[in-house]
């Protein structure tokens, strides 16, 4: 970044956080006059302005955002007579208190009151989360809104004991992402992912989130497959008021932004992240290249690709973002229905460049000669889109139907530059994979609640929801230079030498297509009764039943292209040269198109899972005991090739049929010591599928990470026993302290092993057992009642989580050359994160710094000649300051990742435990810096 630009984002920056324009705030106490407690959802409103607020548990409302001049004050309350307060001053930069307010009964007509719960405020998720039968973290919008997170993965990692891979895969105390559930809006999401047993959060933009709940610990009514958590997403519902808002933001990143920025050929659409065409897998192809035989037909067929290999190089301009969302609220009907709906379009253009370094040594650290060193420049351009369609409609007081809507887009293109030098070949090379991904989502929901009575209680909910991910030419190329050549000697270009078109190397000059696209298909509802004893008022249990049908259907396929050579002069010729048009005329003298893609590279899968369950709540005055059992009957299906060949020619094929009935049992029990604190304990036992493409015969190369994963079709279902053991403390609302402890045994747990050195190779396999265990704990804290109401704090929060956890997981001892005991795959052993928030309701002035960092976590498995390769603690710091003027305009500007700190990926080759980055006694196995990013923007609200 250039002094001059710096200067004046410092510039910019300061302006913001001394803006002025200060509004007034009305504030005060209601109070039942007859038995002097406060009351609590009381609502104070000022109908010149239409706006108001309700009072919280102690009975306070604050009326924030209100031009200085004299208001009429409204305050109600069902079965309360109504209070007028007329010529209430306010003035800007000052709070007028109404103090206390009695409000008493009186001669009142019985009206019916219907009222939207709010469910998107901090104070409203902390009310969720101690209300619940289960161990649970969440997180609001109203706190999103107070970062720089653009998507759900940023928002989670600041919820206790949650931690990011790749700034996407979320792992929760310390799990990999496997272990995860994720439901939207109450129903199962696919995935979009081909390799990993994961849902993708950033595909879920943080603008449409109305809350996420965490669920560390399992009740009947969740699902059974999950150790790490059940995580929920909710997106917006039903608006309390109509409203539009506008929002525009520009980005500068260090070493991208205004830096030279590389990338591929850009289609007509790839302003909105689609493709034109231009990389999509010609049509007319026969089945296998490889096959074919005669020498026209192969040059027919080179002429169906588009040739265009090299990048350009222009300048990475700042990010932009732009948000419209629109809430409406009315009657429909003659009946007078409350109906409600929420639009939200979002769409982003982003641009980043990683800068890399990637070593693999021999055992000997003394060598001077690795397997392969690597400097690495990633450049990626994204383009994401959103689209949010939600329809609430309220039939009466006992019945609401929704229907919920969510289409997201991403298109990647990206251009991965590698240089340095691999002993596998004995010489140095120059590296290029250009690629394009095209990621979404698409989820519909019909769901709806209906309340017969005080005792009877009915949700339900039909899903349809299509994840996919297409990448679509993937073009990777080589060139290669003797590595006793002299420095300025030219590099060649790496081709195959053959006459067959099956004889080829896509590694080095090829092209690769995939595609995996997943069906979802759900229904279920939920059930509950809460008989009324008039012997016995105080004990009500709840009875609850419920069924939930999942469908998921899977297709997946892989066609690997190369190209190879008879003439050997082709390999000095510059790259634009060698896929000129001449070279593709003649079959003995130019290029020839030739196919690698094996008959495993292809497989077809679907999951059916039929769930029932029946859950019994006994509350014995303090204490609520919460039991039941979960039956899942489930089926895994999954069809593909062998390498293996029949007697006739055919390859051998490959069918996984896992039908699996499990049930799964589980207790929680909540002893509430008063109002605001309470301890929980809980037991259950939960499964843990394998991925389809875990049982898959695939092994794919991944190019980022240099190495290969191959799957296992006989990987059994692992079983988890967990205990859970939580104190909850509440002192105001909206506030909160806790302390828990779990374990977890684990039979069968499903770890990644080393399979090859030569070319790192990893498969995946069942261990003996495993075990975690970790304390973890939240503080979310008003410094008010720590110094004594002093007015210079009590805008100041202070929220804090952390974990520490230990795992270890046996395997077998038949694995050759590896460590039978180690920690579990990604599990790291310390998560924490703080953040201290000031929030002004009078001055519209909000600042935020937070600050996250997780312990050292194991990212690739070794043996004992190529040690385990170990993500390092990196400190991340980010800073958020949000100013609002006259209620309809809001300033937004921040850093994230401010110290830019470097990402290392350590071997500890003389195993000490040090991990050391400097010296010459571990390896640093890669590196990476992305650099700071600073973020101003504008919101109207109109």
């Amino acid at each position: 970044m250039s002094k001059k630009y710096f200067l004046s984002i410092i510039i910019l920056f300061g302006s913001f956080v001394s803006a002025i324009g200060q509004t007034g705030m009305i504030t005060g106490v209601v109070v039942d006059s007859t038995l002097n407690e406060t009351i609590v959802g009381a609502k104070a409103f000022i109908e010149a302005k239409q706006t108001g607020a309700y009072t919280d548990l102690d009975g306070v409302f604050k009326i924030p955002n209100l031009p200085s001049g004299k208001y009429t004050v409204q305050i109600s309350f069902i079965g309360f007579q109504t209070k007028l307060f007329s010529d209430v001053t306010v003035k800007d930069g000052f709070t007028t208190s109404l103090d206390t307010i009695f409000m008493s009964t009186g001669d009142l007509k019985v009206v019916e009151i219907i009222s939207t719960k709010i469910t998107n405020s901090q104070m409203a998720v902390v009310v969720e989360v101690k209300e619940s039968d289960a161990v649970a973290n969440g997180i609001s919008e109203e706190q999103i809104k107070k970062s720089q997170d653009n998507t759900a993965a940023e928002a989670l990692k600041r919820v206790p004991g949650i931690t990011l891979v790749d700034n996407r895969f979320v792992m929760v105390r310390g799990l990999t992402e496997r272990y995860n559930n994720v439901l939207l809006n109450n129903s199962s999401t696919p995935s979009s992912e081909s390799d990993v047993k994961a849902f993708s959060f950033d595909i879920i933009p943080s603008s449409v989130i109305d809350r996420m709940l965490v669920y560390k610990s399992a009740s009947p009514d969740l699902p059974g497959e999950f150790a790490g958590g059940v995580i929920k997403i909710y997106t917006k519902s039903i608006p309390d008021k109509d409203f539009v808002n506008i929002g525009f933001s520009l980005s500068y990143r260090g070493q991208t932004t205004y830096q030279p920025f590389l990338e591929q050929q850009a289609g007509k659409y790839s302003w909105l992240g689609y493709d034109d065409g231009t990389y999509k897998l010609p049509s007319g192809l026969p089945a296998d290249i490889g096959k074919v035989t005669n020498t026209e037909e192969i040059e027919k067929y080179n002429s169906y690709f588009n040739n265009t290999w090299l990048a350009t190089e222009g300048m990475a301009l700042p990010d932009k973002r732009f948000s419209f969302s629109m809430g409406k609220k009315g009657q429909l009907g003659k009946k007078n229905r409350d109906f409600g709906s929420i639009t939200s379009i979002t769409y982003a253009n982003t641009r980043a460049v990683t800068t890399s370094t990637r070593e693999l040594k021999y055992p000997e650290i003394e060598s001077t000669s690795p397997i392969f060193r690597f400097n690495e420049s990633n450049y990626n351009h994204t383009v994401r889109i959103g689209l949010l369609q939600n329809f609430s409609l309220r039939l009466n007081k006992q019945n609401t139907i929704q229907f919920k809507n969510l289409y997201n887009h991403i298109g990647q293109n990206q251009l991965l530059y590698r240089d340095g030098y691999w002993d596998d070949i004995l010489a140095n090379m120059h590296d290029y994979t250009l690629s394009n991904q095209f990621r979404g989502i698409f989820s519909s929901q019909l769901m709806g609640e209906h309340d017969f009575g005080t005792t009877l209680k009915l949700d339900w909910i039909l899903s349809y929801s299509n994840t996919r991910k297409n990448e679509p030419d993937t073009r990777r190329y080589r060139q290669i230079r003797n590595a006793e050549a002299a420095d300025d000697a030219p590099y060649y270009n790496q081709i195959t030498y053959s006459t067959a078109a099956s004889v080829v190397n896509p590694f080095t000059l090829g092209r690769l297509y995939s595609e995996t696209n997943e069906d979802m298909k759900v229904g279920g509802f939920n059930l509950s009764y809460e008989p009324v004893f008039e012997k016995f008022p105080d004990f009500t249990p709840k009875l609850k039943v419920g069924t939930y049908f999942e469908r998921k259907d899977r297709d997946f396929y892989v066609r690997n292209f190369g190209f190879n050579t008879q003439n050997i002069a082709l390999q000095s010729e510059s790259l634009t040269d060698l896929f000129s048009d001449e070279n593709f005329q003649d079959h003995a003298t130019g290029l020839n198109i030739g196919e690698d893609t094996r008959p495993d590279y292809k497989y077809t899968a679907y999951n059916q899972l039929l769930a029932n369950y029946i859950s019994l709540t006994l509350p014995f005055k303090k204490l609520n005991i919460i039991g039941g059992v979960r039956v899942e009957d489930n089926t895994q299906h999954l069809e593909s090739l062998s390498l293996d060949v029949n007697p006739d020619g055919s390859f051998k094929q490959i069918i996984v049929d896992n039908p699996i009935v499990s049930v799964l049992p589980s207790i929680n029990a909540n002893y509430n010591f008063s109002e605001k604190s309470l301890v929980r304990a809980g037991y259950s036992k939960t499964i843990n599928r394998p991925e389809f493409r875990e049982i898959s015969p695939l092994a794919y190369f991944d190019f980022n990470l240099f190495v290969v994963n191959e799957g296992n079709p006989d990987l059994k279902t692992p079983t988890i026993q967990n205990y859970d053991l939580r104190y909850e403390y509440y002192p105001t609302p909206g506030e909160l302290l806790s302390i828990g402890a779990f374990y977890k045994s684990f039979k069968d747990p499903i770890e990644s092993y080393f399979l090859i050195a030569t070319n790192p190779s990893f498969s995946y396999l069942n261990a003996i057992s495993a075990e975690s265990y970790g304390v973890e704990a939240e503080v979310r804290k008003n410094l008010a009642s720590v110094f004594n109401d002093r007015r210079i704090v009590k805008d100041i929060d202070v929220i804090f989580n952390g974990a520490l956890i230990k795992s270890q997981v046996e395997l077998a001892a038949t694995l050759q050359d590896q460590a039978t005991e180690r920690p579990m795959f990604g599990q790291s052993p310390y998560i924490l994160n703080t953040s201290l928030q000031y929030n002004n309701d009078t001055t519209n002035l909000s600042i935020a710094i937070t600050h996250n960092i997780i312990g050292r976590r194991l990212f690739l498995v070794g043996n004992i000649d190529r040690p385990d390769v170990y993500q390092m603690p990196r400190h991340q710091i980010d800073l958020t300051v949000t100013k609002t003027f006259r209620e309809n305009l809001e300033f937004k500007a921040g850093v994230s990742d401010m110290l830019n700190a470097t990402a290392y990926f350590i071997q500890d080759y003389n195993k000490d435990g040090k991990f050391e980055t400097s010296g010459t006694t571990d390896s640093i196995f890669m590196s990476q810096r992305r650099g700071a990013y600073f973020t101003f923007g504008i919101t109207v609200k109109l």
